[in-house]
């Protein structure tokens, strides 16, 4: 009985810390989109209250006279890009290294991850030289190569779990049917591996929509800025003319497409993400 009592306590407890801290963490962006719809007269008024009437056109000064229509698309072209890709790069790699019985497999496997423990801020002055010399600063196409570059480690850690807890025998069927490499990997893996596909494209593009220290570091250029430098620039301009509104409309442009990706992709992270712990 005491036991059973201890372990209620115990599940309260976590239930009022899980409570708090969705709190903490939704209240901040409630308010930046309810905040974003209300005239600047009415935020300084009292920052906390709401909106009287939605002011879209705080929007409309974000997305056409603050360039964030511009970035907006800059970072959904690069991002697009870099998802698919490493997409395609990540899980080719890791079927050869984990699926086709080679002597190196396993040490490709751990070089690639080796990525994930090298900091990319120690990586700057000779990723800016690189570029420089391939030709690619100011330009989104260099974006788009270091973006592929950085979230391959980790996309490839994922997929290497997820790819372990595959059956043999799947392939060996298919081979027996007829089926080359290509084949088994295109009509087997690939419809098997969804969850897990899906899981490093989300990470991919959250990686990737959010970056700012690459693209501030590459891009000075305001034509090629992504929405993060984008919305820097912006917040420097806002606080010249104290156009606050304008400027967390522009800061809920850029989280709601991670907000609605999340919510619409939560279970296949969750898949993704676990099913790779059974084994590996």
């Amino acid at each position: 009985m005491q036991k059973k009592k201890e372990n209620s306590v115990a599940t309260w407890l976590i239930r009022i810390y899980t409570i708090l801290f969705s709190v903490t963490i939704l209240f901040p962006l409630i308010w930046v989109i309810y905040s974003s719809f209300k005239t600047n007269q009415e935020f300084f008024q009292d920052v906390w209250a709401l909106p009287t009437a939605l002011q879209l056109d705080n929007y409309v000064r974000a997305w056409e006279k603050a360039s964030i229509g511009r970035y907006f698309m800059n970072s959904l072209m690069i991002t697009v890009i870099v998802v698919i890709v490493v997409a395609v790069m990540s899980s080719m790699a890791t079927y050869a290294c984990t699926r086709l019985g080679l002597k190196l497999g396993k040490p490709m496997v751990m070089l690639f991850m080796a990525g994930l423990y090298i900091p990319t801020v120690l990586c700057l002055v000779p990723i800016y030289v690189q570029m420089k010399n391939l030709g690619l600063v100011n330009s989104k196409w260099g974006l788009v190569v270091l973006y592929i570059a950085s979230n391959l480690p980790f996309s490839i850690f994922i997929l290497s779990g997820f790819y372990a807890t595959v059956p043999k025998e799947l392939e060996e069927a298919a081979y027996i049917d007829g089926c080359g490499y290509f084949a088994t990997y295109a009509r087997v893996i690939l419809p098997i591996t969804k969850p897990a596909m899906a899981t490093v494209s989300i990470f991919t593009f959250m990686g990737s929509w959010n970056e700012y220290v690459l693209a501030n570091m590459l891009i000075s250029k305001p034509e090629n800025n992504t929405l993060p430098v984008g919305l820097v620039s912006l917040q420097t301009a806002m606080e010249h003319v104290s156009d606050w509104t304008a400027l967390l409309a522009g800061i809920t442009i850029l989280f709601i497409p991670m907000l609605l990706m999340y919510a619409l992709c939560q279970k296949y992270i969750t898949s993704g993400m676990t099913a790779g712990a059974l084994k590996g």
